[in-house]
């Protein structure tokens, strides 16, 4: 199941230090699932008891659908699909690769705060120079 089986004997062993994770042995039994579709209860957003099992490790962390950040936004505002270590790799945020952005002037990357076409997250930030 993906953790120390003596871990799921919740009366000898589950307390052990070796135990102690964010990955709780009973949500390998509850039966919510572990992903599923927004707004429905699902383990990896446990965030406190099972979003560190490894059925949860993926690159697009659960509590992204529930931040009320918006996934894309104009440039300058705060956005999640720019949030490369947590919510890049959500599906919200699928990058594409247009034409235009092989053309325009704009650097690819640059300093913070300055434009920039890697954070064009719905036309330039899925080109092979943003990744």
């Amino acid at each position: 199941y993906g953790v120390n089986q003596k871990c799921m004997w919740q009366e000898t062993c589950a307390g052990c230090t070796e135990c102690q994770t964010s990955c709780q042995p009973w949500c390998y039994t509850n039966p919510h699932p572990w992903v599923a579709d927004y707004g429905v209860k699902q383990k990896c957003n446990f965030i406190e008891t099972c979003a560190e099992c490894t059925e949860c490790d993926n690159d697009c962390k659960s509590w992204c659908y529930t931040d009320t950040n918006p996934w894309v936004a104009e440039y300058g505002v705060n956005q999640k699909c720019t949030w490369s270590e947590n919510c890049a790799k959500c599906s919200e945020c699928d990058a594409v690769c247009e034409s235009w952005c092989y053309t325009n002037t704009t650097p690819w990357k640059a300093a913070p705060g300055v434009n920039q076409k890697c954070q064009y997250v719905e036309s330039c930030s899925g080109c092979d120079e943003c990744n």
